[in-house]
């Protein structure tokens, strides 16, 4: 991009470099914005506030120098809806967010009867070595994540390329290609997407889409790590043509982790999930979190004794079915699948025609 706005002086998560405050159909193409100024008072590049509505940042790059401490700070992009100024209709393509701590940060919902912001594009990014979460956020309607590339050697414990405290209704995380390590020595935990959801004003009707996307992670320490976590309050799920690879040292660690029971009806079905390393091809927290899930043609694997794992463990792939109540008919397969490397996760052989 030819022009560069930075700006060293003090910046506030209310002053950035660049900040739309309040004003509707703005477009940011085409442009770069940069500060080396740090605090800890959420500062960010830039910023958007005050029922700013339909603002695109599309062709742009934003980025910083890397910084994991949270109290020398400084966020990439920040879209705040204050006291329930909404900034609908907003969209983040086609831009590259590289550095900083956070690389797109969210937020603005007060309470579980407060309106929420409606419409977020996040498509086409390439999100690159964040200090923290590289996408983090909540109070979303109809929240569309697609086709974008996130990579980071993480640093800090708890990072993530997507975390997000899912308060709404459809979520669509799709065609995402996300690549995470972690060396032996830096001793932390992480996991490259982490549904977290509070509340709900409508849950029985909320649907998180996780469709589609390619998710290679690796863990050198024996920290409990994950390629996706699925915590507590969770809405319905469809999970759909994944590949979701986790090499880790932990034998705690998974390549998918259920920490509660999702809404009736959920599904994972056409997926690869796969442990190369040590740990469980997929973990449940306790046994009630089992429940209200069917998987259908799914390839799941583990090279470790134990399978899975409730509150006990779930010693062979064939216990594992009886938990989770398929039958052969719903063409779940245990094996591996050896893929054309970490980052280009297409399968090298067909697996006797199961690929």
């Amino acid at each position: 991009n030819d022009v560069t706005y930075q700006y060293n002086n003090t910046l506030t998560a209310e002053k950035g470099v660049f900040t739309i405050e309040g004003a509707d159909y703005v477009t940011l193409k085409g442009l770069s914005f940069t500060s080396t100024y740090t605090s800890n008072q959420n500062p960010a590049v830039v910023i958007v506030r005050n029922a700013a509505t339909h603002v695109t940042i599309d062709s742009c790059r934003i980025y910083a120098e890397r910084m994991t401490e949270y109290t020398v700070r400084l966020d990439l992009l920040f879209v705040d809806a204050g006291e329930n100024n909404y900034n609908n209709d907003f969209a983040l393509t086609n831009s590259v967010l590289e550095g900083g701590y956070m690389g797109l940060r969210v937020t603005g919902h007060k309470a579980a009867a407060d309106p929420l912001q409606q419409n977020m594009l996040i498509s086409r990014n390439t999100f690159r070595n964040q200090g923290n979460q590289m996408l983090y956020g909540d109070a979303v309607s109809r929240l569309q994540v697609l086709n974008n590339t996130f990579r980071a050697e993480v640093k800090k414990s708890n990072c993530a390329a997507i975390d997000w405290l899912l308060i709404g209704d459809t979520a669509v995380i799709a065609g995402n290609d996300i690549y995470m390590t972690a060396e032996a020595s830096d001793n932390l935990n992480y996991q490259a997407l982490y549904f977290r959801p509070n509340n709900y004003q409508d849950k029985e009707n909320a649907v998180l889409y996780i469709v589609n996307n390619a998710i290679y992670a690796t863990n050198g320490s024996t920290y409990a790590s994950y390629a996706v976590n699925l915590n507590s309050n969770l809405p319905k799920l469809l999970v759909a043509h994944n590949t979701i690879v986790l090499n880790a040292e932990g034998t705690a660690a998974s390549p998918v982790y259920i920490q509660s029971a999702p809404v009736a009806g959920s599904l994972f079905v056409n997926n690869i999930i796969q442990a190369s390393g040590k740990g469980y091809a997929i973990r449940y927290k306790n046994a009630g979190s089992i429940a209200n899930t069917a998987f259908r043609h799914n390839i799941l694997y583990t090279p470790e004794a134990t399978f899975g794992m409730p509150t006990a463990n779930i010693s062979t792939f064939a216990d594992w079915k009886t938990a989770v109540g398929a039958t052969d008919t719903d063409g779940n397969l245990n094996e591996a699948v050896t893929f054309a490397s970490a980052t280009l996760l297409i399968p090298k052989e067909t697996n006797d025609g199961h690929l």
